[in-house]
């Protein structure tokens, strides 16, 4: 497997393919020990280290979220690949596979939305200079299209803090 075939949502449900990206980051943590939440009346924080075999733990999230929010169907599905993409760019890209670093995430409840904020500890980027992904020369990439999914499945999305810190709202 090539790093342009690994596909950061197989990886939730194909421990085999997240294992070695696992091994070629040098990162070894068990797929054992997954994330147990309690959710708080309006708000939630937790953190991941930041390592590609924690990504499935976002699933779980979303489907309390789902579930406690009474979501429809297509915004969980919204919700679970934008907040996917998130936490992968955020592990690979923000904190450079860095294992020692983390990944926070946030729900917060608002009125009529629920905001979820993704923030790494890496240096940022700017978001404008991401190439469009729709765009004739970038249509046969392999990879650079989180950003553009985050911001088409979300009914809002905004980087801040240098472009650390990413904040999508999903409309309830």
């Amino acid at each position: 497997m090539s790093v342009c075939e690994y596909n950061p949502y197989s990886s939730l449900f194909n421990p085999l393919q997240l294992s070695f990206v696992i091994i070629l980051n040098g990162c070894f943590h068990s797929l054992s020990n997954p994330l147990y939440l309690r959710m708080g009346n309006l708000d939630t924080e937790f953190s991941l280290p930041s390592d590609p075999n924690h990504v499935y733990q976002v699933q779980p999230f979303i489907d309390e979220v789902a579930q406690r929010y009474r979501l429809s169907q297509d915004t969980q599905g919204n919700m679970l690949l934008s907040l996917t993409e998130a936490v992968t760019n955020a592990m690979l890209h923000g904190n450079r596979g860095d294992c020692s670093k983390k990944v926070s995430i946030s729900l917060h409840r608002h009125k009529d939305a629920l905001e979820v904020r993704v923030s790494d500890q890496g240096d940022g980027f700017n978001p404008d200079n991401v190439p469009d992904p729709t765009s004739p020369e970038c249509l046969e990439k392999c990879g650079g299209r989180g950003i553009y999914l985050m911001r088409e499945l979300s009914d809002d999305c905004r980087f801040m803090k240098n472009g650390s810190v990413v904040a999508m709202r999903f409309n309830l």
